[in-house]
């Protein structure tokens, strides 16, 4: 189990495996729902992590986590505060990306950063992402995933910016319960 991995990187001191199996029980419980055990886990992470270490795919999924969380507040003000911190992290986890050339992991994050920018009903924000994430696909091909997640956010925008123009109130465009990606 990744605990049983986490043990023993644990005790040969291999600081690069535990922050790898870290990452993956935050995930874990972030998809079970247990948002602050997620957070632990994410946390721990980026600590034991050395520093030029730190990966973009730690930064992605904790990011997504904090999207989940800003999805689960009770009050805006949560969400507010929730959203901040995704934005935070997620750009965090662009600028690593960058500078290591993992354009991969800086094309899912941009893509989180655009659903943060569509939460806040940010239009000009949401252009901005999409637009990077375009010079991205025109350097680079493999990032299918990331690219449909784009497309998707900008039609959900568009089918709700639709339906609230026929004066029709129109639910929260993205589900946390079943999109395994956020």
């Amino acid at each position: 189990t990744f605990q049983d991995a986490l043990a023993i990187w644990r005790q040969v001191d291999a600081r690069r495996d535990m922050a790898a199996m870290l990452m993956e029980l935050g995930w874990v419980e972030t998809l079970a729902g247990n948002y602050d055990l997620a957070e632990k886990y994410f946390q721990e992470a980026t600590q034991v992590s050395p520093p030029l270490i730190v990966d973009p795919s730690l930064k992605e999924k904790h990011g997504r986590l904090l999207l989940r969380r800003a999805l689960a507040a009770p009050n805006e003000s949560q969400r507010s505060r929730w959203l901040d911190k995704a934005e935070s992290v997620l750009q965090e986890g662009v600028d690593i990306a960058g500078s290591r050339e993992r354009q991969l992991y800086a094309a899912l994050c941009l893509a989180a950063l655009m659903r943060v920018a569509d939460l806040r009903d940010d239009e000009g924000a949401v252009g901005a992402r999409a637009a990077q994430l375009r010079a991205l696909e025109a350097q680079r091909y493999e990032f299918n995933w990331a690219y449909a997640e784009m497309e998707e956010t900008l039609g959900h925008r568009a089918f709700r910016r639709a339906r609230q123009a026929d004066g029709q109130f129109v639910a929260e465009a993205f589900d946390n319960a079943t999109d395994p990606y956020l």
